[in-house]
């Protein structure tokens, strides 16, 4: 009573419950912000432009930076209508709309978007688009998402490609000869209008269809065909087709290649069918004619040597029996001598044909002979007839087993063509060397060169090149067979190099064993 102090009395509530409850609240409101900050940064980086419209006027509530730079305009807190004119949104609104008055998503594709510049000037865009309607925890509609995909890319590149074949096209109808599509499977997917023209049909049939094609063919064709559709591999062929017009099979060259994709698979086939009917009867009759000559030639050749040996041994039996100081015995000498010209020629035909059809040149070399001495003698009658513009090196004084006067025909064959097509004003030159167990024989002159194409054939026999049928000088187109012949003759062979800085050289190889090739 007297107002000392006498205790304590403590009055304890637990609040455990609490604390804990306020500290999970807590920690649930820090989610919930953390997950909305990372929902907004999801929205604000993603690269999809992507633009919050709220309420029926639709305002932008939130538009990321993709979707700002795609319309080139700020656009946050603003309404439709005060971002874009009448114009640019007339087709967008009423889809706007419906969406947020229906609660139906809206999914648009490849839809015009034309965008008014200050100057006026309209850039037209291609866009895909989706509206989805934005509702709140009751279920009822505030605002829509929307989400904009540029394809404008794409969507010109497809309208290029489709200009570019439409040209193609056109311009495909307006050629006289056949040409085609094909899927990765071989069936045919358009043909310009030369298909329908020749062949009279009205639809497209699958490719080589017997209607088409001439029966002897179409298996053999077919067959080809599948499988360059298996290998991928171009399909080229001579093939008959049949013309409408007067229900005759013509002959035509097929060619299909494919267009592969980044992964080499075949996605399509471009081919065409062109009419080849005259050339091949030409080259038919060419080759009916040349084969009638060969066999002309090698008869009257070998008809001719009887004659000829006769009037040869008549005209050497007159120059024995006539004093030398006869006029007579030195004509007699000189038929002797073109006699010999003759018998060469036809010597040179014979051996040509024997070398066409596959055969060997009859050498006799059984015994061995100097090399430097064959073309030391050949080279001095050649010298005799054309004159000092020869060059010869320095020959190897090696012997071999070879024919001597195939191996001077060798070298006369050579130098003839080189002082024929050679330039007149430069010196022709003649090598030798021995080369492990051949020997080598080489010719080179400047003048033209002979093209890489040519090159080949110039062995062919009768063959000659363009500049040789040109020019004035006169051949049987067979020298170089010969040569070729006659040095396979002596297990060898001959090569050709040409250019106009270097020259043209020919070489021949020749075995110095001939007798055991």
């Amino acid at each position: 009573d007297q107002g000392e102090f006498q205790g304590v009395f403590c009055i304890c509530n637990e609040t455990t419950r609490k604390v804990v409850a306020e500290r999970e609240l807590k920690s649930a409101y820090h989610q919930v912000d953390s997950a909305r900050e990372q929902l907004h940064q999801f929205f604000m980086q993603n690269p999809v432009p992507m633009v919050i419209l709220m309420g029926p006027e639709f305002r932008f509530a939130l538009a990321n930076r993709p979707y700002e730079q795609f319309i080139g305009r700020s656009v946050q807190g603003k309404t439709v209508r005060e971002v874009f004119n009448a114009e640019e949104v007339a087709g967008y609104l009423p889809i706007l709309e419906k969406v947020f008055h229906t609660g139906e998503p809206y999914i648009g594709r490849e839809l015009p978007f034309d965008l008014i510049g200050p100057d006026q000037q309209v850039t037209r865009k291609w866009i895909d688009l989706i509206y989805q309607p934005y509702r709140e925890d009751s279920g009822e509609i505030k605002g829509l998402l929307a989400l904009v995909h540029d394809v404008t890319a794409s969507v010109e590149a497809r309208d290029l490609i489709a200009a570019s074949e439409k040209q193609f096209r056109q311009i495909s109808n307006t050629l006289s000869l056949i040409i085609w599509t094909a899927d990765s499977y071989g069936e045919i997917t358009w043909a310009n209008q030369w298909w329908y023209t020749y062949t009279g049909a009205q639809e497209l049939s699958r490719f080589l269809a017997e209607s088409a094609v001439h029966p002897d063919d179409q298996s053999s064709a077919l067959s080809e065909w599948s499988r360059s559709i298996e290998t991928g591999a171009s399909f080229r062929r001579e093939i008959r087709f049949l013309r409408a017009q007067d229900h005759a099979y013509r002959w035509h060259v097929v060619e299909a290649h494919p267009l592969k994709d980044e992964q080499a698979q075949v996605i399509r086939w471009v081919g065409s069918c062109v009419d080849v009917h005259d050339q091949v009867n030409l080259v038919r009759d060419l080759e009916q004619e040349r084969v009638l000559r060969e066999h002309f030639v090698a008869a009257l050749t070998h008809d001719l040597r009887t004659p000829l040996s006769a009037a040869k041994m008549s005209s050497q039996l007159l120059s024995r029996k006539m004093p030398e100081s006869d006029a007579s015995r030195k004509l007699a000498i000189r038929i002797t001598n073109n006699l010999d010209r003759a018998d060469e020629m036809i010597r040179d035909l014979l051996d040509a044909g024997q070398i066409k059809a596959g055969g060997a040149v009859a050498v006799e070399n059984d015994v061995a002979v100097s090399l430097d001495q064959i073309v030391h003698d050949a080279m001095e009658d050649l010298i005799s007839v054309h004159g000092e513009r020869f060059k010869v090196g320095e020959l190897p004084a090696v012997q071999g087993y070879w024919d001597r006067s195939v191996v001077r025909r060798i070298i006369e064959n050579l130098v003839g063509n080189a002082v024929k097509y050679g330039s007149p004003s430069e010196s022709i030159t003649l090598d030798g060397a021995e080369q492990g167990d051949q020997v080598k024989i080489s010719v080179h002159n400047f003048g033209d060169p002979i093209p890489a194409e040519i090159q080949k054939q110039l062995f062919e026999p009768y063959a000659r090149s363009l500049s040789a049928i040109k020019s004035s000088q006169k051949g049987w187109g067979i020298g170089l067979t010969l040569v070729r012949g006659f040095a396979e003759a002596h297990g060898g062979h001959v090569e050709v190099v040409s250019s106009r800085e270097q020259g043209t050289t020919f070489t021949v190889f020749l075995a110095k064993n001939s007798h055991r090739s």
